[in-house]
């Protein structure tokens, strides 16, 4: 599985041709609808539940150790279209949020990094809500993703 990192490192640098032969679709994490768990600095990838509700959300943030380590916890609505919280309570690398939407083309990463596992949780759970009104209660820096396919 390509780190998270890399992930992120995705959305910042141009695409090469080295890039761009890595295809979305077969990430494990953006391919799959339900909810994912990447810990141990991209190491660890689990699928969490294919159920994307408020209580998952809150049990998949649970599971995590936010003060060690870097994790992310990503929720996938239909492949290709996700909204993931990562990092760590350890101010060296502190929380940030991310949203990919591989069909349109758009990333977007959250101008006010959250400070709070509370503060990721209302994120994901804004991000779930019927429409874009996540867009409304959190500021992203959207970005157009070179098309890659």
């Amino acid at each position: 599985m390509k780190s998270l990192f890399a992930r992120i490192l995705t959305l910042l640098v141009p695409v090469t041709p080295s890039v761009a032969a890595n295809d979305w679709r077969a990430d494990p994490v953006e391919s799959r609808a339900g909810i994912h768990v990447v810990s141990n600095f991209g190491e660890e990838e689990v699928f969490f539940s294919t159920e994307i509700s408020a209580q998952a959300i809150r049990s998949a943030l649970r599971l995590v150790d936010w003060g060690e380590g870097f994790h992310a916890v990503t929720v996938v609505l239909v492949p290709g279209v996700s909204m993931d919280v990562s990092g760590s309570l350890d101010p060296q690398h502190g929380l940030s949020a991310a949203y990919q939407n591989r069909h349109e083309h758009k990333a977007a990463v959250i101008r006010e990094a959250p400070e709070s596992v509370e503060q990721m949780e209302a994120i994901l759970l804004a991000f779930i809500e019927p429409g874009d009104g996540w867009k409304d209660k959190w500021t992203f820096d959207f970005a157009d993703v070179p098309i890659r396919d």
